[in-house]
């Protein structure tokens, strides 16, 4: 079985682009950071959508993982592992949930996690990718926000994600798809307390990316790139670039502060339109 691990879109991910490289090596994949700039794409999700469907006719399967997602695991290949699963009950699209964004779990609730994360998808080469792809393509954000339901598919990201989400509701692809656990594709920072084998893969969403893949480095003890060292020395991987303590936490703590201003603002509007403070 021919499967391509492909990453890019408008941008590339320094950091993720080691990580990617020498997993990719380890576990005989054929490896490519596509970068595709778009002067008429909507969204800026598009150049995503559009390598997908360039990519996706070389291979049997293909892996698409973010750039802001990094594989933390080396000793285990959950790809080809759920893969192999899924080619044996014909399913052609394979991704995580998505998990809550918050560690107070006293503050969790729909909001806070999704159906699915769009950061890493496994897909077949297959008519109905080609298919889920098009309807993908076809959906406006402001449609997607006026039929989304929070309760049934979690937070409203204004990306592909949504669309995927919406797309794979269609009864064409009614249980045709599978949603796997994040600790086998798609984990979060707050996963981690010890070591980087605690899940497969580690997604940094959001905002102020460069400054919590460093926090996060640091708290675990490992290279900013997550390679582990017996793979870097391996592959005679140069040092990443040092980060600056004082600057990331400055960063991160600018990230809670607006994000609180952001509640601040919700409660005002919310009152005013009530009257009533819950």
């Amino acid at each position: 079985m021919h499967i391509g691990l492909i990453s890019g879109g408008s941008n590339i991910g320094a950091l993720a682009y080691r990580n990617h490289a020498v997993f990719a090596s380890e576990y005989d994949y054929e490896y490519k950071q596509v970068i595709k700039l778009l002067s008429d794409a909507p969204y800026p999700y598009y150049p995503k959508l559009k390598i997908i469907e360039d990519e996706l006719k070389y291979y049997d399967w293909i892996v698409w993982i973010d750039s802001d997602l990094f594989i933390t695991d080396f000793s285990r290949d959950n790809f080809r592992k759920i893969i192999f699963s899924a080619a044996q009950d014909d399913t052609f699209f394979v991704a995580a949930e998505g998990p809550h964004e918050v560690v107070d779990t006293k503050k969790q609730n729909a909001a806070t996690k999704t159906l699915l994360n769009s950061g890493l998808l496994l897909l077949k080469n297959d008519p109905r990718t080609y298919d889920l792809l098009k309807i993908v393509k076809s959906m406006s954000v402001d449609k997607m926000r006026s039929v989304w339901d929070v309760e049934r598919y979690g937070a409203f990201t204004s990306g592909d994600q949504d669309a995927f989400i919406l797309a794979l509701q269609r009864p064409e692809f009614s249980e045709q798809y599978k949603i796997v656990s994040y600790s086998l594709l798609n984990a979060r920072e707050h996963h981690y307390h010890k070591s980087l084998n605690e899940h497969f893969a580690v997604h940094f969403c959001g905002p102020e990316k460069v400054s919590r893949i460093n926090y996060f480095a640091r708290r675990l003890g490992v290279r900013s790139d997550l390679v582990p060292l017996e793979y870097a020395s391996r592959y005679h991987l140069p040092a990443p670039p040092r980060s600056n303590a004082m600057y990331d936490s400055y960063r991160l703590t600018s990230v809670r502060i607006r994000k609180f201003q952001k509640r601040i603002r919700r409660k005002i509007a919310y009152i005013r339109e009530t009257g009533r403070w819950k």
